[in-house]
């Protein structure tokens, strides 16, 4: 049984455009783009025990890469290093959503010293996880916490973003999110079933607004990085960074 909204699951408004009625496979869904806050959404959408058996059972079989991390996290997890160079950030704790076999946190860990905790959906990868060291949510606060392409499949990314930051992010702290950008993704690559959202830089900044946080750093690709609304920051070193990013290519060949 498929559960049905008829309206934004995130501003709530029910004027809506139907952008496709088929993922990239070729199987039934349906994604919608909202009128009243841009955000693309599935709908129906599988219920929450579906979508739970789903990611425990079927989801990685779908991509094909049962027992190793998503391709996607050797592409993204150097941009997170360079993040946190980058803004001189030196996480104690880092707490990442989705961690798959864990194996970022782990290089994250013996990069920095860190300590590194994680979840993920999937009890085989998830015990792969921890056979590398990688924890359970002890209840402390955390410096970084990671959302490294798994916001997008989230039933309720305004809640999980804002407990997260209410609960588990320590004053001063950072959120990272990376999520395949509409604009910057090949289209076929797109429209996936496991995708309860797609996301542009401007519909992810209104829903992490809607949480209370800010852009120290948001690109269309969208990979990103957030700080509390009510937190100071650098704004010139936050476009020394845009800078760079678009310059990268011209000072490698200089």
């Amino acid at each position: 049984m498929t559960e049905h909204l008829g309206k934004c699951p995130v501003c709530s408004t029910a004027e809506r455009d139907r952008l496709t009625s088929r993922d990239r496979y070729g199987e039934p869904y349906s994604a919608w783009l909202c009128h009243g806050c841009a955000l693309i959404y599935a709908d129906p959408r599988r219920t929450e025990d579906e979508a739970e058996t789903f990611y425990a059972t079927e989801y990685r079989k779908q991509y094909g890469y049962e027992m190793r991390s998503h391709p996607l996290r050797s592409v993204v997890a150097p941009t997170i290093s360079d993040f946190l160079r980058h803004f001189n950030m030196k996480p104690h704790r880092v707490y990442e959503y989705g961690c798959g076999t864990g194996d970022w946190l782990v290089e994250l860990r013996e990069s920095l010293g860190c300590k590194v905790f994680g979840c993920d959906s999937d009890p085989m990868v998830m015990r792969a996880a921890r056979e590398q060291g990688v924890q359970n949510d002890d209840g402390d606060y955390y410096d970084l916490i990671v959302y490294n392409h798994s916001l997008e499949h989230m039933r309720d990314p305004v809640a999980c973003i804002s407990v997260a930051k209410s609960t588990m992010l320590a004053p001063n702290g950072f959120i990272f999110v990376a999520v395949p950008g509409l604009y910057t993704w090949s289209l076929e690559h797109l429209w996936q079933s496991a995708h309860t959202f797609q996301f542009t830089a401007k519909s992810l900044e209104h829903l992490m607004w809607t949480c209370g946080m800010t852009p120290l750093y948001l690109d269309e690709m969208v990979t990103s990085l957030w700080r509390r609304q009510d937190e100071p920051f650098d704004r010139a070193q936050a476009e020394r960074w845009r800078i760079i990013r678009a310059l990268s290519p011209l000072l490698k060949d200089g």
